[in-house]
């Protein structure tokens, strides 16, 4: 914080500093939870439920657990316990102390530890603190500065040679969804995978968290198992990574599909569009690198797919190919009709009225989405049933159905245990009686869904006895290619043949037509040339096998996973007509987002736009630091410094911006500077793609500050070596400079008039940040 800078007039300063006193600290209650017997715990750890434990059944005793567990703190004395519970260790068997201390007194705050209940090592911790609503949490230190923490760590304190670890990508979402600013703590999270003969063992690794404003280490978690590394598969006899990609290209059917792409919108309802993608219908994740046999997650051989090179998966045929559906506004009278009407079939079929209303009767209007929404709820003997449908009223189409027919009580036989469920409805006869159904609730949709079901799932003979229904899925079919997003589930029950649940999904939007599209051959030709196999060692844990004490060296195996930047590789999709890649949202991906420690080029400006990416500030890597700023950006900026509210769309009051659309990606962030006074509406347009002077930038960022009152009173501020500065920012400005916060790289002269560039707006708003009110 650059105190020693002055205004040209002491007493405004004294105005100014007098105002960043904070409030009274706020402590959160934490309550603990005493239980020394548990089945199951949930955490970062790998803790998995396989029997009871308690304390008889292992070494450290909880005394011992919990004299061990105060090392880690730095003044037992300022602590009490809390909560201490034995918890199974999965999968290598053992068991784990959990153990909670809270601060006495003062702001809050605690330390969980985790003691291994055998050998007495702590194997993993979690220091919090109580969150402080007046605190401004500004990040000190970037993600390559934290990794030094982490590993000063990992080697001085707990002994780590990190030489024999691999660090992972981080994910290019981890900041990505932050929208608190400076109001939201910072941490930031390190995962080793450990290494054996120069290959990451996936089970095995470090996990720790370094909180980014004052580097200290708030958590650590060690996850390993003791092997025999001498009997590991040696990595000489694996196969080559080309043909390990080869087996994956194998066994990957790339489907052309349309898809939901909801366009990155704060909050709201996205307005959503369709995107033509060719999708991995069918994959694998892990080829045995010495047989080179496909694996499935529990490490048996995977059966051969059977995939066609002709992509079978298009050529999908509705249940009825010349269903036609009209389009028409309706009135309310007319929607209410037409809900009512599909109830009354539903009764008929759940064998119901839902004419007692029970209080869980409904209906309700989303204004922004165009659609009315029903629900009924009846009480039955032994159950209950439920059937609800939504209605878009510009089309009349209906968007969505569920109904569910469930009991309370399961048949139980005498001696307490369930009864066996006898299949007198055949899979074959159970779809039969779901399509019928369908036609009834569904008669003018269900025409354009294409039966997904082509063989009856197989039950071991003790499984068989437990399924209670027959599920059959159906997916909407566009221009002959399936549309994923919309599907009908429905359940009927094998043993009277009476449907159980149905969930209908329809969107209502423009499909983009098929031509101008790029080929599946060069699809999957560029689709893999980014997929990299990983050779790694694996442990795989057959279905039928439980942990416990023993050796699990033969369940690791020697194998290839296939990545794109940190993700799976089906993880992705291909845009068919961009020939980019894009997530499950629809929204376009780039390799290159994955943050690490050599993404952004040197410059002045570098630390400033690292440590603003890692608060959630800046979003994405790709920001050229000379670029000029837009006023939609500058907004975007302040706004998620400040951090960011839902106002639900300015509700019933008037948006002063007619250039700016409820479904644009900035209106969130706009209403939120407007709301918070980061801006003021001086006319109708926003006019959001303009090019902004700094001077306008830094009378935001002074509003961001909550000095705009002082800086009003130009008649009391004279102006420095700066150029072009209006009469009306001169307090503005004094602001700035005083606080240390002008856009302008150190030793240069400010001209209020010019471009403001990335460079610039990132070093003056994180230079401000302490000051955010």
């Amino acid at each position: 914080m650059k105190t020693r800078k002055v205004f040209i007039l002491g007493t405004t300063a004294v105005l100014i500093f007098s105002l960043l006193a904070g409030n009274v600290a706020f402590a959160d209650e934490i309550v603990p939870e005493k239980n020394e017997k548990i089945t199951a715990v949930a955490g970062t750890v790998e803790y998995m439920p396989d029997k009871m434990v308690d304390e008889s059944s292992v070494k450290i005793k909880k005394d011992k657990a919990v004299e061990i567990a105060k090392t880690m703190l730095e003044d037992p004395k300022n602590y009490e316990l809390g909560s201490i519970y034995l918890s199974p260790k999965w999968p290598a068997g053992g068991s784990i102390w959990n153990i909670e201390f809270r601060v006495k007194k003062g702001s809050g705050g605690g330390f969980n530890v985790n003691v291994d209940g055998d050998s007495g090592k702590i194997v993993g911790f979690n220091r919090w603190d109580a969150y402080d609503d007046s605190r401004n949490y500004v990040a000190k230190f970037t993600r390559a500065e934290a990794r030094k923490k982490a590993e000063e760590y990992l080697k001085k304190t707990l002994g780590v040679d990190i030489k024999n670890y691999e660090l992972q990508d981080e994910s290019p979402y981890a900041s990505y969804y932050k929208t608190s600013g400076v109001r939201e703590k910072l941490i930031y999270y390190f995962n080793f995978i450990e290494k054996i003969n120069g290959i990451p063992f996936t089970n095995s690794s470090i996990n720790i968290g370094v909180d980014g404003t004052d580097g200290k280490i708030m958590s650590y978690y060690l996850n390993s198992m003791d092997i025999n590394k001498q009997k590991l598969p040696s990595p000489d006899k694996a196969i080559t990574p080309e043909e390990a990609l080869e087996r994956c290209k194998k066994y990957t059917d790339m489907a052309l599909q349309y898809i939901v792409w909801s366009k990155g919108q704060l909050y709201g309802m996205p307005k959503q569009s369709v995107k033509l993608a060719y999708v991995p219908l069918t994959s694998i994740s892990t080829v045995d690198a010495l047989t080179g046999e496909s694996l499935n997650y529990d490490g048996s051989v995977m059966k051969e797919l059977g995939i066609s090179s002709t992509n079978t998966s298009e050529k999908i045929t509705p249940l009825n190919p010349d269903a036609v559906i009209s389009s028409k506004a309706l009135t309310e009278e007319e929607i209410k009709a037409k809900a009512e009407k599909a109830k009354k079939t539903a009764e008929q079929i759940l064998g119901v009225s839902f004419e007692n209303n029970d209080g869980r009767n409904y209906t309700y209007y989303g204004g922004n989405n165009n659609v009315w929404d029903f629900n009924w709820h009846a009480m039955k003997e032994n159950g209950e049933a439920y059937f609800s449908i939504s209605i878009n009223e510009n089309t009349g189409h209906i968007t969505s159905m569920g109904l569910g027919n469930s009991a309370y009580i399961m048949p139980m036989k005498e001696d307490g245990t369930p009864k066996e469920v006898v299949e007198n409805i055949s899979w074959e006869k159970g779809k039969e009686k779901a399509v019928t159904l369908l036609k009834q609730l569904l008669p003018e949709q269900y025409g354009f869904f294409a039966d997904q079901n082509k063989q009856a799932p197989e039950y071991t003979e003790e499984i068989a006895k437990t399924v209670r229904e027959h599920n059959y899925n159906f997916v909407r079919v566009v221009n002959g290619l399936p549309f994923i997003d919309n599907s009908i589930n429905i359940g009927i029950d094998r043993e009277t043949g009476d449907i159980r649940n149905m969930y209908f999904y329809w969107t209502d939007v423009d499909f983009p037509p098929i031509d101008n599209i790029i080929d599946r051959e060069t699809a999957v030709k560029e689709y893999f040339r980014r997929v990299e196999p990983k050779l790694v060692y694996q442990l795989f844990m057959p279905y039928d096998q439980t942990s416990g004490d023993h050796d699990f060296t033969e369940n690791i195996k020697l194998s290839y996973t296939f990545q794109m930047s940190g993700f799976t590789y089906s993880g992705l999709m291909f845009d068919a007509v961009t020939g980019k890649f894009i997530d499950w949202s629809g929204n376009e991906y780039a390799p290159e987002m994955v943050m690490d420690d050599s993404v952004l080029p040197d410059h002045w400006a570098k630390r400033s736009v690292e440590l603003l990416i890692a608060q959630g500030i800046l979003k994405g890597t790709n920001i050229k630091y000379d670029a000029p700023v837009t006023r939609a950006e500058a907004v975007k900026m302040v706004s998620l410094a400040k951090g960011m509210m839902y106002y639900g769309g300015y509700a019933g009051d008037a948006f002063p911006f007619k250039d700016v659309p409820l479904e644009d990606e900035n209106y969130a962030y706009i209403e939120n500077a407007i709301r918070n006074k980061l801006i003021y509406v001086t006319g109708d347009e926003f006019k959001g793609d303009e090019k902004i002077t700094k001077e306008e930038f830094m009378k935001m960022l002074v509003n961001l500050m909550g000095y705009q009152d002082i800086a009003q009173k130009n008649e009391i501020f004279k102006t420095g070596n700066e150029r072009n500065i209006s009469n009306s920012a001169r307090g503005y400005v004094a602001i700035c400079r005083a606080l240390g916060t002008l856009p302008v790289k150190d030793g240069g002269v400010l001209d209020g008039k010019a471009v403001l560039t990335y460079a610039e707006a990132a070093k003056a708003l994180y230079n401000a940040l302490p000051y955010v009110k």
